[in-house]
């Protein structure tokens, strides 16, 4: 996890989870900071352990810390922040050492995390995660979320 946490302590990292927080700050829906990046991680870690996912354990961390760092900027110009932050990831990846296939596996995660069966081994488990992670169950804008306007329930699983 040595290279993971030297991107947790990378300036560009910090920078573009600061400005998600900052554009956050009055959303009363969820927020994609570090304690939503973590959750994230975990769920992914227990799905790639229960489905027998071969990736590593930092393979699904660092795809799941990086996969809403370009959350800010579909706020600012209305990208979709999965491309954005695949984008702002690669260049993360290289200077932290990832490279060949895992980095592609990451980026095909972080891509595809909005859409459910992406292509990539590692991509539907952290579509799934990403909404798993969510404590939906206790929000106080569960009445006015969109994801559950169909009449599903909020539920925990993880």
């Amino acid at each position: 996890m040595e290279r993971l946490n030297s991107i947790l302590r990378d300036p560009c990292f910090l920078e573009n989870i600061r400005r998600t927080n900052e554009r956050e700050k009055d959303r009363i829906f969820c927020r994609h900071g570090l304690d939503h990046l973590a959750d994230a991680a975990r769920v992914l870690y227990i799905l790639v352990l229960e489905e027998g996912i071969e990736v590593s354990k930092e393979t699904a961390y660092t795809a799941a810390f990086l996969h809403d760092l370009g959350r800010w900027v579909e706020y600012d110009t209305g990208s979709d922040h999965a491309k954005e932050s695949a984008k702002m990831a690669e260049g993360l990846l290289d200077r932290h050492g990832y490279g060949g296939p895992e980095k592609e596996v990451i980026l095909l995660a972080i891509r595809g995390h909005r859409v459910k069966g992406a292509e990539g081994i590692l991509t539907d488990a952290m579509y799934r995660a990403d909404k798993l992670s969510r404590p939906c169950i206790t929000c106080s804008s569960l009445a006015l979320c969109k994801r559950f306007a169909s009449g599903e329930k909020a539920e925990i699983e993880y």
